[in-house]
């Protein structure tokens, strides 16, 4: 669906790829001094934005949104940006991307043409505008850099919707889910509007509240990451699938249990889900408790993280969202710090709710998207926006 068998090998394989993965992804997406960079000009989108939440008619009352397509388009942009090019985060593109990623399931199991029209058609209008001169001339460092490891300009243009999927594809329902349960939430909203409140009001100056947030800034806000962790945790849907490149036995180690031939050739999938839904890992396990992953005070008084057990075993790792090993997301600091970002902005300047609805459950998961990353919602909820009293 994003990248041809002929684009593979120079996309993914090739000397070119692996320079990027080992260091331009590296720079540009752990690196602090980049991250300011990249996370300060993100802000600075998401400020540009804010006013078109309030009506200028009615100053100071509420004006309704749907959470989640202004989470697409606020994500989208600020993503996009001063990642990869300013000439594709337009209102169009934004269109485009989802249009294109509603589909992406299907086109992943090369489903029939004929389901996939609007997708196909929507996918090449985004590869046309990654193809126009004008994306390279308000293109990203990292961009710029990329396109010189890459020999293939058509294997440039492929990877780079790539990296646009893997820019926003995720992040765009990671947030949503992450804003709505805050916003749904009032002992939520009301812990986490402190936290970043006690921040804002620890700088000096006038205009304190109108600076974006330093890395440090946004490395304290453990309530935020842990409304977020907590939104991973029940909604990232992604199957991981791997081709067995050799035959080996699998050994479950429990008694009963028989040992399994697994050969090469096998493709394997592994559902991180079930871990994440562990009733013995996670206590009450199917409900959203944004501070589930939150330092906690112990009888000591003292801070520590959160630990999670199974069977009186202490687990060091007890969620999977980004991958690991070769295959580790190089860009989970980024989305991190972007997420932390729009709920601080959004929550020091707006009073925030949900349209109450007889006839409307909460949203729930679109199975339709499940497989691929994390989770679409089934509906689109209203939230009212109001500049905070």
């Amino acid at each position: 669906g994003i990248v041809d068998k002929a684009d593979e090998h120079e996309c993914f394989y090739s000397d070119g790829a692996k320079q990027i993965n080992k260091k331009l992804y590296h720079k540009y997406l752990f690196s602090d001094e980049e991250l300011t960079k990249s996370v300060g000009k993100t802000q600075k989108i998401f400020q540009d934005l804010l006013p078109n939440l309030l009506d200028e008619k009615c100053e100071g009352e509420w004006s309704k949104h749907s959470l989640f397509a202004m989470v697409r388009e606020y994500v989208f942009k600020a993503s996009v940006a001063p990642l990869i090019s300013e000439y594709i985060a337009t209102n169009q593109d934004v269109e485009a991307f989802r249009t294109f990623d509603k589909d992406i399931p299907l086109m992943f199991a090369e489903a029939p043409a004929f389901l996939t029209k609007k997708a196909t058609h929507a996918r090449e209008k985004l590869l046309e505008n990654i193809s126009n001169d004008k994306f390279m001339e308000t293109g990203s460092e990292l961009t710029s850099e990329r396109k010189a490891l890459i020999n293939s300009n058509q294997a440039f243009i492929r990877s780079t919707l790539g990296v646009l999927f893997a820019s926003v594809g995720n992040s765009t329902p990671a947030v949503f889910w992450t804003l709505y349960h805050i916003i749904a939430d009032e002992n939520a909203l009301r812990a986490i509007r402190a936290e970043v409140d006690g921040i804002v009001k620890a700088r000096s100056g006038t205009n304190a509240h109108e600076e974006p947030f330093a890395l440090e800034e946004l490395d304290k806000m453990v309530l935020t990451k842990s409304a977020f962790t907590e939104a991973l945790r029940l909604y990232h849907g992604a199957f991981t699938t791997r081709e067995v490149s050799t035959d080996f036995v699998f050994d479950p180690k429990k008694p009963g249990q028989s040992k399994y031939l697994i050969q090469k050739g096998t493709r394997i999938m592994a559902f991180a889900a079930t871990l994440h839904h562990d009733p013995d890992l996670f206590h009450d396990n199917l409900t959203y408790k944004y501070d589930r992953f939150a330092p906690k005070m112990d009888k000591d008084g003292n801070v520590k993280p959160p630990e999670f057990s199974k069977n009186g075993k202490l687990i060091s790792e007890p969620t999977r969202f980004f991958g690991g090993g070769a295959h580790l997301c190089p860009g989970r600091k980024f989305i991190s710090y972007e997420m932390q970002a729009l709920v601080a902005v959004l929550l020091i300047r707006f009073d925030m709710k949900l349209v109450a609805s007889s006839d409307e459950s909460p949203p729930q998961i679109d199975y339709s998207s499940q497989g691929v990353g994390v989770s679409h919602p089934d509906r689109d909820p209203t939230i009212m926006v109001r500049l905070r009293t």
